[in-house]
Parts: structure tokens; C-alpha cells; sequence
């Protein structure tokens, strides 16, 4: 999945120590998702699971300029900063 290039917005609330990420929109069970005002098709769309939203962890990664990959014989993600 190739994301628009673009800025995304990150917003720090001092009184609660959160961060904000916008990243563009996401929308439960919708294979599409919206980065930088273009369409992104998702492999997996964001779901609720036990009263928790689940998110594309790819879709996120990518947006945040981090490249992600499969180590198979690790059985893990890694993910790496694109400006290292």
C-alpha cells in the first residue's frame, strides 16, 4: 500500500500528557480509508473488537513515515523510521 505523500498533523495536550495523530480517516469495516485527501485501500480495514477499535497497523506505520515489514522466521512485525 503506497500512501499520499503529505503532513500529518500531531497535537500534544499538556494537560493530559495525549498525543493526537491525524492521519487522514478511517471508518469501521470500510476497505478505504482517506490519507491526505486521496482514497487508500486498505488490506484490512479498522474493526471493533471487545468494545475496542482495531486499526490497520500498516496504514498507521505508513502515515507516520515508518516502514513496515515481515520477519517470518521471528513470527514478528518490525518497523522502522524512513529517516533513520
Amino acid at each position: 500500500m503506497k500512501l499520499p505523500k503529505g503532513k500529518h498533523a500531531v497535537e500534544f495536550h499538556p494537560l493530559s500528557g495525549d498525543h493526537t495523530v491525524r492521519l487522514g480517516a478511517l471508518q469501521l469495516n470500510n476497505p478505504v480509508a482517506r490519507a491526505n485527501g486521496e482514497d487508500v485501500r486498505l488490506e484490512v480495514p479498522a474493526t471493533l473488537r471487545n468494545e475496542k477499535t482495531m486499526v490497520p497497523l500498516r496504514f498507521v506505520s505508513e502515515a507516520l513515515h515508518y516502514e513496515v515489514t515481515w520477519n517470518a522466521p521471528k513470527q514478528v512485525i518490525e518497523m522502522k523510521s524512513k529517516k533513520e
